[in-house]
């Protein structure tokens, strides 16, 4: 006898499957959002000088920003030391029988005869440690740190505590930079053939030509290079997605964050932004021309026909309690303005107490702001009134993108799974 399952029924357990795996899926990420919670020190501490450590009542604590302080319970006080790192906040420490990464005890490492390279690399006699991570089949007596999280011994090249097969140890060198304190440039090596990014091979690079770049403003960590025919965001190289043949000839208009939230790009007549958090490139507009683009000013360009100006913005949404949704990066030519009569005056104070430049076209006057003011919109350059008070140029005709802010892969993608039960996926970060 055939039996007929009701569609109620159907509809009622999957529901009951939606709703197990989305509770699944909830306590995963709240896991792993929430790994670590330390206690929060009432009484008053020491810190010890350029590290995470503090002693208080005979006790010696870790502390993890966000996290909270964590207790060493086999620390002895009197002979407690931070492995001092000038570069950063230490995170390991010994005393005269153990050593530590941050809370935890390093197993294998013998204080008395551990000696601290920097940066969480540590040997002794026999044995090779990136934190506490040993580092297998390392080379202890030839074992140095290059800088950043690099190391090499006499066989291999080491990103913390990883491996890198098949770099050249004997041409190891690192690369250039556009200027000197670019923040985090040390994340970037090379060898004779090859440019590298945090342990990871960055395919078609030239490492003779690599150079680092700076950009001014807010940079938040991310990294651009040029090789003399390309460029990089960290380890991705940057292409146009529709003509990737002709990605060389793509030029590098401002990598500044004070009047552009994203870098711009144009190949051609073709202007761009670039997605770092999504690694691509996307289209702004089209000018009338294909000439060359150079610099006037912070934010200010010219292509011998137009001027232009570059503006960036936050994007909020909500009422009393608005969050951010993404950013919005534009290029504007001014109205009416050219480049034999787009004249510099000289510096100004507004009214409004802000240092800049003043310039002159016509009749009218611009006013260029030395930095980024409050606020969640900015302008290379706005109107200048008689009175000395600044206004909003009309951006009615300019080229621009508002990008959403990204919160990683889709939930209906494998790459959020992936993420979602190992955390490290894809990455070599400790």
């Amino acid at each position: 006898m055939n039996s007929v399952i009701k569609p109620a029924k159907v509809l009622t357990v999957l529901i009951l499957l939606i709703s197990l795996v989305g509770g699944i899926i909830i306590f995963r990420k709240f896991q792993y959002e929430n790994k670590r919670s330390g206690i929060n020190l009432t009484t008053e501490q020491i810190t010890y000088p350029n590290s995470r450590y503090s002693i208080t009542e005979k006790q010696i604590y870790f502390n993890e920003p966000g996290a909270g302080y964590f207790l060493l319970k086999n620390a002895d006080p009197a002979t407690f030391q931070p492995l001092k790192d000038p570069a950063y906040q230490g995170t390991m420490a010994k005393d005269i029988r153990h050593v530590f990464f941050k809370e935890e005890l390093v197993a294998g490492l013998n204080p008395a005869t551990t000696t601290y390279l920097g940066n969480n690399f540590c040997k002794d006699g026999s044995k090779v440690f990136y934190a506490d991570k040993l580092i297998s089949n390392a080379d202890a007596a030839t074992f140095t740190r290059l800088g950043g999280y690099y190391a090499f011994d006499k066989n291999n090249l080491y990103y913390k505590q990883h491996s890198m097969a098949g770099a050249d140890v004997k041409s190891l060198h690192h690369v250039k930079y556009s200027q000197e304190g670019i923040a985090h440039a040390d994340a970037y090596i090379a060898d004779n053939k090859h440019v590298y990014f945090k342990g990871m091979k960055i395919d078609g690079a030239n490492p003779s030509k690599f150079t680092v770049l700076n950009g001014s403003g807010d940079q938040l960590g991310t990294q651009y290079a040029f090789d003399g025919k390309s460029y990089f965001n960290d380890q991705y190289k940057i292409v146009v997605a529709d003509d990737r043949r002709n990605s060389g000839n793509l030029k590098l208009l401002t990598l500044d964050r004070d009047f552009s939230w994203h870098p711009i790009f144009y190949q051609g007549a073709k202007v761009y932004c670039y997605d770092a958090e999504r690694h691509e490139l996307v289209a702004l507009g089209k000018r009338d021309n294909s000439l060359e683009l150079r610099m006037l000013d912070n934010g200010i360009y010219t292509d011998i026909k137009n001027v232009y100006f570059t503006f960036g913005k936050w994007n909020k949404a909500g009422g009393r309690m608005p969050r951010y949704t993404g950013h919005t990066t534009g290029i504007c030519a001014v109205e009416g303005a050219t480049v034999t009569d787009f004249k510099r005056l000289g510096t100004f104070l507004t009214l409004e107490r802000i240092e800049g430049t003043v310039y002159q076209c016509g009749k009218q006057r611009y006013f260029h702001p030395r930095y980024k003011g409050n606020g969640n919109y900015h302008q290379a350059l706005m109107l200048l009134g008689t009175d000395g008070r600044t206004s909003e140029l009309p951006i009615d005709n300019a080229f621009s993108k508002t990008i959403d802010d990204y919160d990683g892969p889709s939930i209906f993608s494998i790459e959020f799974y992936k993420r979602l039960w190992n955390p490290a996926y894809g990455e070599q970060e400790l």
